[in-house]
């Protein structure tokens, strides 16, 4: 300590004459300060341990006592397992004894409710056959009979599918509700202005629908929702299609367009050759008050949707069918039959349309979340998805030339038009971020990036801003430019803690941890990509 008293009067001494100044550094006028007295007794103290050293004996002591500990051990390990077997089993075997109890009443449920109906059956039947031209009981009697039927067949169909399982015999395809389709078609020929003759005409179209015979369910469904137009007569001969069902693949180009890109066959033009005249407008039910429109309409649709003998003509009955639905916003199906009806412009290369049907739904999903506090519609990211599929498809008119080669407008284009995208949404941000993720799955990468800069540019604070601005990073490295991948890498390091983002996103823990991490990954990658250059140099 004396040694460092005498360095600093040496460092505090004044100069020399003609020599420089010294300068003074800061603990110049320090002086040392004297230990307490508890830290040199601490540093003085030893631990003297005066014992003598164990006997060989003792340490044979403890051996024994470690080796009978460990024998203990493994004796409790192995009661434990002995008693955890017992439990299992005990468990087991208590279960399988619930298993087989409820089992068992399960089936005497099952065959009292078999019996019950079998009975209920025999009686409507005797009804029917006594009273079979009364006005009020009557057609009321062979509904319900015809409900019975429905049941009894749909049981003998689960039991048949359960044996199969078991034997390994063919299983049935469809149940055979031939029964109830013949009792109500007897009802609708006999009694047409039958109270519930919207649930006649129903059932027999799910009916028929089920068992393989769409066409003449689209009659009988018609009926219920278009009765002023069309009539149902089971008499009618059906007409055959001549044509054989498209192939997979034809389905798949017809349903997403973009595939036929590249292809040397034309494709016809997504207007029709003749005017359309919508043969449902206009459509009026077959009672005021009847019950199952909307959910027969949405069936008219998906028949129409699946048809694939004329197209153009069947999507267009489609989109009148789903319009039915989407003309009420409070139906309880219309979140389903607007995702329908944008799918179904999107495939008639109607894409305007399907956009924006594709953009009520969004809306409608977060306006449903924003009132319910429950999340919208299971179909928006979906929704999403498509609008950027559309955007990004870039042969609007169907002609096999790009878009952009006729001097029509680019993705990047008609994503900014508000007379197609709403530009003004919370939502709007996701749209740019996956017509981007689109371009870039395509390996567009040019477009992508374009894309990503704007929207970063518009919505630098958004959540997702980071993520983005690492697929721009990805862009770069996937078209092997090093260093614009360095510089992408090297703005994440905007998104981190202190910064405008971070601060404007405490809302989003789990977004800004995930920016955290693409930092760090970032700084990793760059540092490896160095190391990398300095090792080939």
């Amino acid at each position: 300590m004396a040694g460092t008293a005498a360095g600093s009067q040496q460092a505090t001494a004044p100069a020399s004459s003609g020599a420089p100044e010294l300068q003074v550094v800061p603990w110049a006028n320090a002086v040392d300060v004297a230990i307490p007295a508890f830290l040199l007794e601490t540093q003085q103290r030893r631990i003297d341990d005066d014992r003598p050293p164990p006997t060989p004996e003792q340490v044979a002591a403890l051996r024994e006592m470690e080796a009978e500990v460990a024998r203990f051990a493994e004796a409790a390990g192995g009661y434990h397992e002995t008693v955890t077997a017992l439990l299992r089993r005990e468990y087991t075997r208590k279960r399988r004894a619930r298993n087989l109890w409820y089992g068992r009443q399960i089936d005497e449920e099952e065959k009292s409710l078999d019996e019950a109906r079998e009975r209920a059956i025999r009686l409507f039947e005797r009804f029917i056959r006594r009273y079979p031209d009364d006005p009020r009981y009557t057609p009321d009697a062979m509904f319900r009979l015809g409900e019975l039927y429905f049941e009894r067949s749909a049981a003998q169909f689960q039991k048949a599918y359960e044996r199969a399982r078991e034997t390994g015999e063919p299983a049935p395809d469809t149940p055979d509700y031939g029964p109830t389709v013949e009792l109500y078609r007897q009802l609708v020929a006999r009694f047409p202005d039958y109270q519930r003759i919207d649930g006649v005409y129903y059932l027999i179209g799910y009916t028929l629908n089920e068992m393989g015979e769409p066409e003449e369910a689209l009659d009988a469904w018609l009926a219920l929702v278009c009765a002023n137009k069309y009539r149902y007569d089971p008499t009618a001969p059906r007409p055959v299609p001549e044509e054989e069902p498209p192939s997979p693949e034809e389905q798949r180009a017809a349903e997403h367009p973009s595939l036929t890109l590249g292809r040397e066959e034309t494709t016809t033009s997504p207007e029709p050759s003749t005017p359309f005249v919508d043969p449902y407008q206009g459509c009026e039910p077959v009672r005021e008050d009847a019950r199952f429109v909307s959910e027969t309409w949405f069936r008219i649709g998906e028949y129409h949707f699946d048809d694939y003998s004329d197209p153009q003509k069947a999507l267009r009955l489609a989109i009148s069918a789903y319009r039915h639905i989407t003309d009420d916003p409070e139906d309880k199906n219309y979140n389903l039959a607007l995702y329908k009806l944008a799918w179904t412009y999107y495939r008639a290369s109607m894409y305007p349309e399907a956009i924006k049907e594709f953009s009520l739904l969004v809306d409608w999903s977060d306006e449903q979340e924003r009132r319910t506090g429950e999340r919208g519609s299971e179909l928006r990211p979906e929704a999403i998805q498509y609008l950027g599929i559309t955007f990004a498809y870039d042969d609007w008119n169907e002609n096999q030339i790009p878009d952009a080669d006729e001097g029509m407008p680019r993705p990047i284009e008609r994503v900014q038009d508000p007379e197609l995208l709403p530009q003004d949404r919370e939502w709007t941000p996701e749209v740019y971020f996956q017509l981007g993720q689109v371009l870039f799955d395509e390996a567009k990468f040019d477009d992508a990036i374009e894309v990503w800069e704007l929207a970063l540019r518009r919505w630098p604070m958004h959540a997702k801003a980071p993520e983005i601005a690492e697929m721009i990073a990805r862009a770069h490295q996937e078209k092997r430019d090093r260093e614009a991948a360095i510089e992408a890498w090297a703005r994440l390091g905007e998104f981190g803690p202190g910064t405008d983002w971070y601060e404007a996103n405490k809302d989003h823990p789990l977004e800004q941890r995930r920016a955290e991490e693409l930092a760090e990954q970032a700084l990793y990658g760059t540092a490896l990509q160095f190391h990398q250059e300095a090792q080939e140099m």
